[in-house]
């Protein structure tokens, strides 16, 4: 299950969280502009860092559950430039893209 959701998780790097993360910082107004590579990089690193969290710390009943989107909102803010509201907004999103991705493959 563990590769099933290596996998899954590179995969939706590319084809959901990286666009997730493209079109949320385009939209936000007064965003710097981020080019799809870096967010594609910024999702690949978003992937191993909230996953690392979760897979660490997600055991906890608080305390897994805050970590992951601030996980998530850091890698955005530190890769994607943004501020910190705007990447809370996008990083809260990724997560819930993810959490909806895995829930899907828990049936698996």
């Amino acid at each position: 299950m563990f590769v099933i959701h290596l996998v899954a998780g590179f995969v939706g790097a590319f084809l959901l969280f990286g666009p997730a993360i493209y079109t949320g910082l385009q939209l936000l107004p007064g965003e710097p502009a981020v080019e799809y590579p870096v967010a594609a990089a910024t999702a690949l690193v978003g992937v191993l860092v909230a996953g690392l969290v979760d897979g660490l710390l997600g055991w906890l009943p608080v305390v897994g559950v805050v970590l992951a989107p601030l996980a998530w909102s850091a890698v955005v803010r530190r890769f994607g430039r943004a501020s910190w509201p705007a990447s809370v907004a996008v990083g809260f999103a990724t997560w819930a893209l993810s959490r909806l991705l895995y829930a899907g493959l828990s049936g698996l």
